[in-house]
């Protein structure tokens, strides 16, 4: 994700009060990003619909498989932080 598409996905965030942003301590450059108690809300409801969304993915692998395809997620997303 870009620099600017982050910063217009946190804006919508803030503007919707589910989420503050502050200065970092020590570092001028960077910006901490906290919830605030509306977004701590949603938080539950939303890793439900995330939950069941994964449960609807997987059904029909084996433990084994599931395990092996979330080590190459994992490994997509470490490539794509390079």
């Amino acid at each position: 994700m870009t620099t600017s598409t982050m910063t217009g996905v946190l804006d919508r965030l803030e503007a919707k009060e589910l989420i503050r942003r502050s200065p970092a301590a020590g570092d001028r450059r960077a910006v901490e990003i906290w919830l605030t108690d509306a977004g701590c809300a949603m938080k539950k409801p939303l890793q439900s619909i995330i939950d069941d969304i994964n449960h609807k993915a997987l059904s029909g692998f084996s433990e084994r498989q599931k395990e092996r395809f979330l080590r190459v997620l994992d490994k997509v997303g470490d490539n794509l932080e390079q």
